[in-house]
């Protein structure tokens, strides 16, 4: 379940530090904060407030080291559970979320609905194999 908040510097920089030292110390990977900090950043991957990787300032890709430490901390912490999507149902530990639906204006109309985990953003005209 996907969560909204204000992302602000200090929440950032918190996150940071607490992703950081998880990946670093394992045995802080259960604590409260450094899962809360995790979730966090998952919601606001999920939300376009962040990416693992942005454009730099000379056209070269700037990859978010911590932010791909959150992703795959996010992993270990959730349990595989029944997903449902329409008629399938699937295991998985990230959630799907809903980007476009039948008669979206920036959705083309093909009949099906567009699903993806959650934290990926597509562009509605995206093939997913």
């Amino acid at each position: 379940m996907t969560h909204e908040f204000l992302w602000n510097d200090e929440r950032l920089k918190s996150a940071q530090f607490l992703i950081k030292s998880a990946w670093e110390s394992p045995e802080q990977r259960s604590n409260p904060e450094v899962l809360q900090a995790v979730e966090d950043t998952m919601a606001a991957l999920d939300q376009g407030i962040l990416r693992t990787a942005s454009p730099g300032v000379h056209g070269e890709w700037e990859v978010h080291e911590w932010v791909k430490m959150a992703v795959l901390l996010y992993f270990p912490a959730h349990s595989s559970r029944v997903l449902e999507a329409g008629d399938l149902a699937f295991f998985d530990k990230v959630p799907i979320n809903l980007l476009c639906r039948l008669g979206h204006p920036s959705c083309s109309s093909s009949g099906y609905s567009i699903q993806c985990i959650r934290g990926k953003r597509l562009h509605c005209d995206a093939l997913v194999h």
